[in-house]
């Protein structure tokens, strides 16, 4: 009796667990989202953001974490009373800080909650997500954690997942390596950066004041942009940005200079760049992307994704990327919302076709800048990692051309898209 007792109870347990909303979802995708989630339901527990011990923070946790639970219809930061007792909890923790500890920290800490949890009569499992926005090549694991609360409850996701891209000395470019997803029978999903929402604000305040234009306007078309092509990284190298895995960055700038002498062009550095600069938006750097008509990003040597591609997505110029094995991922089409180049020569021939195209262009221009207004939102990055997917829906007349999620319809709108 006392086993069948027990057998019961733990089967209860585990279906409990699974109860939870956000594991519901997961395990059947025609699960109805808005019937079931109402604004603010699911409460996240950022962690070690919102660890007092651990006064920590990065530009991740606040352009992306922070502001993106703030900003989705669905979620919310959990205060102090709801993070261990809430039947909707969802924790997610950052990998950044402590490095060599949060593994360890975290599982104590989960298996405090379980105690307090037990004694409330509540399920002991409960989804915890671990993202790491970093550069690093690292594939982080907690199996301390895996043990507390469940392998299935446990959902790795990271930014970094090319191995083995270099830059080739022989060949004087990159070779792309390979992207990978799994380690260890772990899956890891692929988060990319963000449309930072304060960059946004910057932008809506310049296209106002300086040319009285609106996000949803076609901002591709509206004036003369008299800088044809723009590369944010110097040749020089004196200008105390991080100076690491920056030999095809170097190239590119060289390339420029020497090449396109006869045009308008800009290499170097606008406002304030590296660490610092990532703390507030650069409205110097804004207004000189909006006065270009082509911009050229270039990934680090052995990483792919940053910031700088969003940014420039954002700003209305064709953007001319080096090969990403991650492009599909981010939505983005060669030739129709980006476009790419391979090879010294390609970058020459495809920057001067486009400079003379102007309808073109312009296309591309607009469909990259729909592309990251409407999939690349600080929120739709936090959905993605808890839900697997979008769900709040934009339905509002200014849609994807907004600030902030809250407008994204009148009535907050949660579907599945």
């Amino acid at each position: 009796k006392l086993l069948k007792s027990t057998t019961t109870t733990t089967t209860a347990a585990a279906a409990a667990a699974m109860d939870h909303v956000v594991m519901r979802f997961r395990k059947d995708p025609s699960f109805s989202v808005e019937q079931e989630l109402q604004p603010n339901s699911v409460p996240i527990m950022l962690w070690p953001f919102q660890d007092q011990a651990w006064k920590v923070d990065s530009a991740d946790m606040t352009h992306i974490e922070t502001n993106g639970v703030h900003e989705s219809s669905v979620l919310y930061l959990a205060p102090k009373a709801v993070r261990t007792l809430h039947k909707n909890v969802v924790w997610l923790t950052d990998v950044k800080f402590p490095p060599s500890e949060w593994c360890k920290r975290l599982t104590q800490k989960a298996e405090l909650t379980q105690s307090r949890r037990k004694k409330a009569g509540m399920s002991l499992q409960w989804p915890i997500f671990v993202v790491d926005f970093t550069d690093q090549r690292t594939y982080h694991r907690c199996k301390g954690l895996e043990k507390v609360v469940g392998k299935e409850f446990m959902f790795y996701s990271k930014r970094s997942v090319v191995v083995n891209r270099v830059f080739d000395k022989q060949s004087k470019w990159v070779s792309l390596g390979t992207k990978v997803l799994q380690r260890d029978n772990i899956n890891y999903e692929h988060i990319p950066l963000v449309v930072r929402t304060d960059i946004v604000e910057t932008l809506q305040h310049i296209l106002q004041y300086r040319y009285q234009a609106t996000l949803w306007d076609p901002i591709e078309t509206l004036w003369n942009r008299s800088v044809d092509i723009a590369h944010y990284w110097p040749s020089d190298g004196r200008s105390g940005i991080g100076r690491f895995q920056k030999q095809l960055r170097d190239t590119v700038s060289r390339v420029m200079e020497h090449h396109f002498a006869s045009r308008k062009i800009f290499v170097g550095v606008t406002g304030t760049a590296d660490r610092r600069g990532r703390r507030k938006p650069q409205t110097a750097y804004v207004r000189h992307m909006l006065d270009t008509k082509i911009v050229v990003v270039t990934q680090r040597d052995e990483w792919e994704g940053h910031y700088r591609l969003y940014e420039a997505l954002l700003s209305g110029a064709l953007v001319m990327s080096d090969e990403m094995l991650i492009l599909k991922r981010l939505g983005l089409e060669n030739g129709t919302s980006i476009v790419e180049f391979n090879s010294v020569a390609t970058l020459k021939a495809l920057a001067e076709y486009y400079l003379v195209h102007d309808q073109e262009r312009h296309a591309i221009a607009a469909r990259g800048r729909y592309i990251a207004m409407s999939q690349h939102r600080s929120w739709h990055r936090m959905e993605e990692i808890v839900f697997g997917t979008i769900v709040t829906k934009c339905t509002a007349k200014e849609c994807p051309y907004i600030v902030h999620g809250n407008e994204s319809s009148s009535s907050s709108s949660i579907s599945q898209v």
